[in-house]
Protein backbone atom coordinates (compact mmCIF):
# COMPACT_ATOMS: atom_id res chain seq x y z
CA UNK A 1 0.00 0.00 0.00
CA UNK A 2 2.75 2.55 1.00
CA UNK A 3 4.65 1.91 -2.11
CA UNK A 4 1.79 2.23 -4.25
CA UNK A 5 1.13 5.94 -2.63
CA UNK A 6 4.93 6.41 -3.80
CA UNK A 7 4.40 5.38 -7.04
CA UNK A 8 0.80 7.68 -7.64
CA UNK A 9 3.11 10.42 -5.53
CA UNK A 10 5.52 10.29 -8.68
CA UNK A 11 3.18 9.96 -10.77
CA UNK A 12 0.86 12.97 -10.08
CA UNK A 13 4.63 15.17 -9.96
CA UNK A 14 5.13 13.97 -13.51
CA UNK A 15 1.68 14.95 -14.47
CA UNK A 16 2.26 18.30 -12.84
CA UNK A 17 5.33 18.76 -14.61
CA UNK A 18 4.13 17.84 -17.79
CA UNK A 19 0.67 20.18 -17.34
CA UNK A 20 3.21 23.11 -15.86
CA UNK A 21 5.18 23.22 -19.34
CA UNK A 22 2.05 22.89 -20.87
CA UNK A 23 0.43 25.93 -19.55
CA UNK A 24 4.00 28.07 -19.67
CA UNK A 25 3.56 27.41 -23.51
CA UNK A 26 -0.12 28.60 -23.26
CA UNK A 27 1.04 31.75 -21.35
CA UNK A 28 3.86 32.87 -23.34
CA UNK A 29 1.45 32.48 -26.61
CA UNK A 30 -0.93 34.30 -25.28
CA UNK A 31 1.28 36.96 -23.84
CA UNK A 32 3.18 37.35 -27.30
CA UNK A 33 -0.45 37.66 -29.16
CA UNK A 34 -1.49 40.40 -26.50
CA UNK A 35 1.41 42.23 -26.77
CA UNK A 36 1.91 41.72 -30.66
CA UNK A 37 -2.25 42.94 -30.89
CA UNK A 38 -1.02 45.90 -28.42
CA UNK A 39 1.29 46.72 -30.40
CA UNK A 40 -0.60 47.07 -33.56
CA UNK A 41 -3.37 48.77 -32.13
CA UNK A 42 -0.73 51.19 -30.99
CA UNK A 43 0.59 51.40 -34.49
CA UNK A 44 -2.90 51.67 -36.19
CA UNK A 45 -4.08 54.32 -33.21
Amino acid sequence: MCQYADVTMKEMKNLDNKICKVCQVLLSVVLERSEVSRGVLHVSG
